[in-house]
């Protein structure tokens, strides 16, 4: 719903839950354990971003960027956000 053209809550609510996708597929290339660098599984969503020590990047799930994440933002230098693909590969969806 737009309103005098500005955007309504529900939008800039569904573009931040839906980030626009990217024109390439981009897909992590590495393996992955069970649990992220904080002792965290995954489940469908993957951060590859620096943390709040110093610098130091880690992979982590949603729960462990929320709170051990640098920044809440993504892009080059920020971080990269992947989720899970139902063939089990991490697709990049954001950063």
């Amino acid at each position: 719903m737009k309103v005098k053209g500005k955007l309504a809550v529900g939008d800039v609510l569904a573009r931040k839950m839906h980030p626009k996708p990217l024109p390439t597929p981009v897909y992590w290339t590495g393996t992955l354990p069970p649990e992220d660098d904080f002792g965290e599984p995954y489940g469908m969503l993957m951060y590859d971003a620096p943390t709040v020590y110093r610098g130091k990047w880690a992979n982590m799930s949603h729960k462990s960027w929320l709170r051990y994440g640098a920044t809440d933002q993504l892009g080059t230098g920020l971080g990269q956000k992947y989720e899970k693909q139902p063939d089990g590969r991490w697709l990049k969806v954001e950063g």
